[in-house]
């Protein structure tokens, strides 16, 4: 009866406008962390599990269509939002490879979910035990489809089928695309013994497949697979990248599933530790991003470029910090927002590139960016295909009548904290928008008030509170977003070097205040020697404290009221400076 259902829910002509699917991101082990795209810049906050749990390797957590924590799985079992095991969830990936469990499943990128309204078909990758790793070429050894029904159990959900075979062999990585016709999903599945791809065709109602396609694979060599597999946001191209051998991009046809023209670049410099680093496309998918010489750095290949070796170039070099741990670059993870996250190897942080589609060192590789509330192992990433792609319109297998509707959303940077009334729009619209029209709010600034561009910058005429709006549209729709932003100042109380020392950023604030010390102020502490900068309120009172190890931090003020308060951070002279922020934006 299930499947009926489905099989009548879409045949409507209509596509799901929601998709944010991939809005929370969990992680952590002994202290938990929850990352939450639905608020604006993306909040970090604790998690509370019941049980003894983690994440490892093989981590997934789907939200609704509007950006709630649904359910999530660390490869052992799954659980809904509430942190309750789903039915018949209590186990998968059942047999001898599950030594890590309950703390997490031991295979990177080993699970990825395809949503049909609230009933879910899971792919997941069933390992040999952790033994088998350095001396096993196929340590990977099943593929396997899990199905998910959450409106089941008055929406308490129901595993209704689980650890089904789909395919015995060698594996390297599945990862999946929006068919050409907007409703379907292409799942593909490289062997790592044979230049042979599987391919899987994923309706509401089936699992359609294999179908074998031989085609050049240079990432396979004599060990067990170390790497990643992704498609372009727009579905046009297939990443492949091997830690030892290098990656290669194939032209991939939506209609049919089938690879062509693959393009094979090796590692600009060697990765001879076992980092298990992975590659990705920016959003615009012109460039791959791939980490070199073992974590040290962040190469940007050009794809539009004919020699794609030549064109590869470090964009990011690693500062050299680190705890017990060096914050090297370990895995890419693009976020909702339109910025590529890395996952490094100090649990603490994470570094980002916030502006990827801009080519060479303007891609903003920043490090340290984000600072979890948790623990978080290495290991930890995420996969997901990118559920806000529609049909390919006009193409012969766009046969369901489903249009792309364009659904606006933008976030806004303040890239220079000496310039804060001049901030940058990215637009995140996605169904295939052709035009952009967005108004500043801000009459005052004559004709700059209005803008066609993409991803403008605006320059606002005085500080204060505007209503930005972004309209899109195609031959079949418009939509409009709109986001109340505050536009003021960095202000520091103070002179000449002191003034120069401190920024904050952004100012005013809602809840995360970057506090740059710029070395100034712990010039003459012992390395990593943590120093306390604290917020007070206009009568001095001690608000908030906070340890810093290193001269670029967060304070998360999201908890105070609105109003003027101020930073207070030890100088190298054992005094004290005091410097004035907003917080505005009180929920």
């Amino acid at each position: 009866m299930q499947k009926i259902l489905l099989t009548i829910l879409w045949l409507s002509p209509i596509l799901s406008y929601g998709q944010k699917y991939d809005y929370v991101w969990l992680g952590g082990g002994a202290h938990p962390y929850r990352i939450d795209f639905a608020q604006f810049p993306p909040t970090v906050s604790t998690v509370s599990f019941p049980d003894i749990y983690g994440f490892y390797n093989t981590n997934l957590m789907i939200s609704t269509r509007e950006g709630a924590l649904r359910w999530y799985t660390n490869g052992c079992d799954i659980r809904r939002h509430d942190h309750g095991i789903v039915e018949n969830g209590e186990i998968i990936n059942q047999g001898e490879g599950r030594v890590s469990c309950p703390s997490g499943y031991g295979v990177p990128q080993g699970v990825l979910a395809l949503p049909f309204d609230q009933y879910y078909k899971i792919f997941h990758l069933r390992a040999y035990p952790y033994s088998y790793f350095l001396r096993q070429k196929c340590i990977y050894k099943d593929f396997l489809t899990t199905e998910l029904d959450m409106g089941a159990n008055d929406g308490r959900g129901r595993v209704v089928e689980k650890d089904r075979m789909l395919l015995e062999g060698c594996w390297q990585r599945a990862a999946a695309n929006r068919h050409a016709n907007g409703r379907d999903w292409w799942v593909l599945l490289s062997s790592n013994t044979v230049d042979t791809f599987y391919r899987f065709l994923v309706t509401p109602t089936a699992t359609l497949g294999p179908w074998k396609q031989a085609m050049d694979n240079p990432t396979i060599d004599t060990l067990y697979f170390n790497g990643s597999t992704s498609f372009s946001q727009d579905g046009s191209r297939y990443l492949l990248n091997h830690d030892r051998s290098g990656f290669v991009i194939y032209d991939f046809d939506r209609c049919s599933g089938l690879l062509s023209s693959p393009r094979f670049v090796r590692p600009p410099t060697p990765n001879l530790e076992a980092g298990s680093y992975n590659a990705c496309f920016s959003p615009n998918g012109r460039f791959v991003y791939l980490v070199g010489d073992d974590g040290k750095q962040v190469w940007q290949y050009d794809t539009q470029q004919p020699d794609l070796a030549a064109s590869g170039r470090p964009v990011g070099f690693w500062d050299g910090f680190q705890l017990v741990w060096r914050s090297l670059f370990f895995r890419f993870q693009p976020g909702p927002d339109g910025k590529i996250y890395i996952w490094t190897n100090v649990p603490e942080y994470m570094h980002t590139i916030d502006f990827p589609d801009r080519k060479g060192g303007a891609c903003a590789v920043k490090q340290r960016t984000v600072r979890l509330t948790g623990v978080n192992p290495i290991n930890t990433n995420y996969y997901y295909p990118n559920y806000r792609l529609g049909p390919l319109d006009n193409s012969p297998c766009d046969t369901l009548g489903l249009d792309n509707r364009p659904v606006a959303l933008f976030r806004h940077d303040l890239e220079d904290t000496t310039q804060v009334l001049r901030l940058t729009f990215t637009d995140l619209s996605y169904y295939e928008p052709a035009e952009w029209s967005w108004d500043f709010g801000d009459p005052a600034s004559g004709a700059a008030n209005m803008s066609r561009d993409t991803n403008p910058v605006h320059v606002f005429s005085k500080p204060g509170r505007y209503r930005v709006c972004l309209t899109v549209r195609n031959a079949y729709a418009s939509d409009v977003f709109c986001r109340d932003i505050e536009v003021g100042f960095t202000g520091t109380e103070g002179e000449g070097e002191a003034a120069a020392g401190v920024l904050l950023s952004p100012n005013p604030v809602a809840d995360r205040l970057r506090v740059e010390l710029r070395g100034l102020y712990l010039k003459n502490a012992p390395e990593n020697q943590a120093q306390e900068v604290s917020v007070i309120d206009v009568s001095g009172k001690v608000l908030l404290t906070k340890k810093f190890v290193s001269g670029d931090d967060y304070m998360d003020v999201g908890g105070l009221s609105d109003g003027v308060y101020f930073i207070v951070v030890p100088t190298a002279e054992n005094g004290k400076k005091v410097y004035r922020f907003t917080k505005f934006g009180s929920k």
